[in-house]
């Protein structure tokens, strides 16, 4: 619990909740400073950890300066959002006010050799359904372990905790199994431990790089928040991407990578699970539409695909009997990077590209420029980056929207551009000939099924607009390269 009257905060906490507790106790200091008062709180904290001892005062001194936020609420959900960027401002603050409350005897019992901790959340969900407590899919951990590891693969400490006596404790076993297992058949070396609620915090703390495992968590938020070292963070559902400014503060979008609910009617199907969790044989992909008035651009991209993205697949969508079976397409289809598709008129090749199975990034690039060094370099900044969104424009995806005239085609991509702009997607974005976008991770997965009998026989502009755009803006779900 807690409130703010006349200056004075009230905060409650009788449960060893340390995630929730902190994440109000810190967002309490900065309302204080943000008016520049001094924070003073009648607190009852009876957690039996060693919080209890925060303090109830803290003096503002100018250089705790920050701007003033207007948000009514106190949650370690919400901090990817601006409006709570100055949790982080003030992380050196809360940083020390924590560590003079640890004694040395706790912090140096604390301590863990391997170089990745993982938090396995499982006692409380995601049996419980709760919408943000939903398992991610074992390539978004892939993704992060492969970012840490650059092609070794680090020992890991899973920190697990299944003696809660709790009704779901079979599923939380099978969960943990499950991923433990994932991570060995990868070749990381793993131990599982466990302790106190203060001595696990602690040593998520003095992990060198911290990630969460099944579900998110408060405990891990606040202990990744307080580290001077790595953490690695899922997006939550309320996530706007725009993600905090701090080096060593990760939070890497997993919403595209969320296994829902209804996909799981029983947590007691281990098969089932098991199924959704495993992470197929994926591939990268660059999609053309193919036309024999192109078919030398067509075999030129080919060729140049195999020096800029060596181990890509190049799939060339060809609409049936709209082509022509030419030398140079006979020469296209018998190249080893290449894969032709063949497209009925009323699917749009594009739609065709994102809708099919098992592949990890696909550009969609317009066949008539060439592939460049400006492509690898954007594509591979793109790949390679913790935080999706500080990524700037090229000449990805050429939006065609069929106007008449060059000029009304530059016009509508300008119009798309400031309506991503509007709604602050993107920090920050280059001016080129064209706006372009690129897909990736099966983004449109369930926006396609929970919409397949609408959107299958509309054009490709149509389907933009009417469901991309909207799912743009509402799942911050389009990446932009």
């Amino acid at each position: 619990m807690n409130s703010y009257i006349n200056g004075i905060h009230h905060i409650e906490c009788k449960l060893p909740n340390i995630g929730n507790l902190l994440s109000m106790y810190f967002d309490s200091v900065c309302i204080s400073f943000e008016d520049k008062n001094d924070f003073k709180a009648n607190m009852t904290l009876d957690t039996g950890l060693f919080v209890d001892k925060l303090p109830n005062f803290i003096k503002y001194k100018p250089e705790y300066f920050i701007s003033k936020q207007n948000r009514f609420t106190y949650s370690a959900w919400n901090w990817e959002y601006d409006l709570f960027q100055n949790v982080h401002y003030l992380q050196p603050l809360f940083s020390k006010i924590i560590r003079n409350l640890i004694t040395d005897e706790l912090w140096n019992e604390a301590e863990i050799n391997e170089p990745i901790v993982i938090h396995f959340r499982a006692s409380d969900g995601p049996m419980n359904r709760h919408n943000n407590y939903t398992m991610v899919h074992y390539s978004w951990y892939q993704k992060v372990l492969d970012l840490i590891g650059q092609g070794e693969y680090p020992d890991i400490c899973i920190i697990y905790n299944n003696y809660w006596n709790k009704q779901d404790a079979e599923v939380c076993d099978f969960l943990f199994n499950h991923f433990n297992d994932f991570l060995q058949k990868r070749g990381h070396k793993v131990k599982v431990i466990s302790g106190s609620v203060d001595l696990d915090f602690v040593r998520m703390m003095r992990a060198k790089y911290l990630i969460p495992g099944c579900i998110m968590s408060s405990m891990s938020y606040m202990a990744g928040m307080l580290s001077n070292n790595i953490s690695i963070l899922e997006s939550t559902i309320y996530s706007n991407n725009n993600f905090p400014k701090r080096f060593n503060f990760n939070i890497i979008n997993s919403l595209n990578y969320r296994i829902p609910h209804k996909l799981i009617p029983n947590y007691y199907d281990f098969n089932r699970i098991n199924n959704l969790l495993q992470i197929k044989n994926v591939k990268n992909i660059i999609a053309f539409q193919f036309s024999n008035d192109f078919e030398y651009m067509a075999l030129e991209n080919a060729n140049l695909a195999n020096d800029l993205f060596p181990g890509w697949i190049c799939y060339f969508y060809v609409t049936i009997n709209k082509y022509k079976q030419t030398t140079a397409f006979k020469e296209l289809s018998n190249m080893k990077n290449v894969k032709i598709i063949f497209n009925e008129s009323k699917y749009d090749w594009r739609l065709s590209a994102i809708n099919q199975n098992y592949y990890n990034s696909i550009i969609i690039r317009n066949v008539k420029s060439l592939l460049d060094e400006n492509d690898a370099i954007n594509v591979s900044k793109w790949m390679n980056s913790l935080c999706d969104f500080n990524i700037t424009l090229s000449n990805i995806y050429n939006i065609d929207f069929k106007f008449d005239s060059y000029y009304e085609d530059h016009i509508r991509n300008n119009n798309t551009v400031e309506y991503f702009l509007h709604h602050q997607l993107f920090d920050n974005i280059t001016e080129t000939e064209y706006y372009n976008i690129g897909c990736r991770n099966k983004i449109l997965n369930n926006l396609i099924a929970d919409n397949s009998n609408n959107i299958s026989n509309l054009d490709f502009n149509t389907f933009f607009y009417q469901y991309i755009i909207q799912f743009v803006c509402d799942k911050r779900s389009i990446y932009i390269s």
